[in-house]
């Protein structure tokens, strides 16, 4: 994992912690609370865009997605983060 990455989320590794837990990650990142996040994972990777988008909408942080997956003219994307009046 990135190092800066790894320093940005608190892992619990006394509780065996496994850093590709969603529930852990989601919750690590909506104590960070952050307000704008920029996604630049690899190309081809649309399911990870996808989810990404899905937990930053939900911890209430905008997304600007700079990869091939089509999420800011995905209706669903767009209604959900809309309605949140969160940036996509």
């Amino acid at each position: 994992m990135n190092e800066n990455l790894q320093s940005s989320i608190e892992f619990s590794h006394e509780s065996g912690f496994d850093p590709f837990m969603e529930s852990e990650f989601h919750d690590s990142l909506k104590k960070k609370n952050p307000d704008i996040v920029i996604n630049l994972i690899s190309s081809g990777l649309h399911k990870s865009s996808e989810k990404y988008a899905e937990i930053f909408a939900d911890i209430g942080s905008s997304f600007i997605n700079a990869t091939h997956t089509s999420i800011a003219i995905n209706e669903s994307f767009i209604k959900t983060f809309k309605d949140k009046k969160l940036i996509v």
